[in-house]
């Protein structure tokens, strides 16, 4: 234990530009949890990760909002698993969720990820 968290500790110092991801999560898995969304993931600039997963049926839906905006966009909808990277602008907040009606039957598994 002692050596893996030394290998751990040499490598954070000897590779300091090594991105870690920071993901933000949701799951829906039924209609009264419909209008269920990850957390805003604060996206400073550069592609996000989406990762669609699961047996369901129904639309997930990935939003932004801009920096100064009240409002969320739909920027894509999906109705299959989805694994791939969509374009993302500066100074926004990204969401992954399901909104109320989209759902239909199954476990809908979402994350959308940024490299820090």
């Amino acid at each position: 234990m002692k050596k893996l968290f030394a290998i751990i500790l040499a490598l954070a110092i000897l590779l300091p530009g090594v991105a870690l991801a920071e993901c933000k999560t949701a799951s829906v898995t039924s209609d009264e949890a419909a209008g269920t969304w990850s957390t805003a993931l604060n996206v400073y600039t550069g592609p996000v990760d989406v990762s669609i997963s699961g047996t369901w049926t129904g639309t997930v839906r990935v939003q932004r909002k801009l920096a100064n905006d009240t409002s969320w966009l739909d920027v894509d909808t999906f109705t299959a698993n989805f694994q791939g990277v969509l374009k993302a602008g500066s100074n926004q907040q990204v969401r992954i969720g399901a909104a109320n009606g989209d759902w239909a039957s199954g476990t809908m598994t979402l994350k959308v990820c940024q490299s820090k």
